[in-house]
């Protein structure tokens, strides 16, 4: 339970002690509403001090009235900058307005920038179930000529070679749909695929509509 003690300066006669009783924690209510009517209730406490919870003040008096007892004790820099500072680069960014709504707890909602043209995002990996689809799609980028694992990885929209690529690039190699370039050395770091006669006729079925 927090307590945030503001002495309210434009009273002239008798200088009063405003205490503001707050608790992030619900099970706490009970107790903080017997504090305040305790508060309020005691005709000496009365005469010096102005007591209040969170829920009792508007939602619109809220920043104010907490802002200058932050400000003066040096936990904020300015008063009242935070909102404005929002509106201003929110603005400066091109994007509409924060919304600010205080619906069961505060919520201020920031609209993110609308792409300006579709982006397409190749998935990573695709699903297991789909090992033809794969199988397809390299076909058709080694139509374009030959290529490395990692230019075909790249070419999926993959950040790496994935397994079922490697699965895939080894089944083709068995079936003889696809070719090393450098048949002597497998592993070569060089080492690039292309169609076999017999890829370019899967490549043609693809094509008409026959999928592999």
């Amino acid at each position: 339970m927090a307590w945030v003690i503001i002495r309210d300066h434009h009273k002239i006669i008798m200088s009063t002690i405003r205490i503001f009783i707050s608790s992030v924690q619900r099970e706490f209510a009970q107790e903080r509403r017997a504090l305040r009517n305790f508060l309020q209730n005691d005709p000496l406490m009365r005469r010096f001090f102005d007591v209040f919870l969170f829920e009792d003040v508007p939602a619109s008096d809220r920043v104010p009235l907490l802002a200058e007892p932050l400000y003066l004790t040096q936990y904020i820099e300015r008063m009242g900058t935070g909102t404005l500072d929002m509106i201003r680069r929110c603005r400066d960014a091109g994007l509409p307005e924060p919304e600010f709504t205080d619906s069961s707890g505060f919520k201020t909602t920031i609209w993110r920038a609308t792409p300006t043209k579709n982006i397409k995002v190749l998935p990573e990996s695709l699903p297991e179930s789909l090992p033809e689809s794969l199988q397809s799609r390299v076909i058709v980028l080694l139509a374009k000529g030959p290529m490395q694992k990692s230019e075909l990885s790249k070419s999926l929209g993959q950040k790496a070679i994935s397994a079922q690529l490697n699965a895939v690039v080894r089944k083709l190699v068995a079936e003889q749909s696809i070719e090393y370039t450098i048949p002597e050395k497998p592993n070569s770091r060089l080492q690039k695929y292309r169609l076999t006669d017999k890829g370019r006729t899967e490549l043609s079925k693809l094509k008409s509509g026959n999928a592999v």
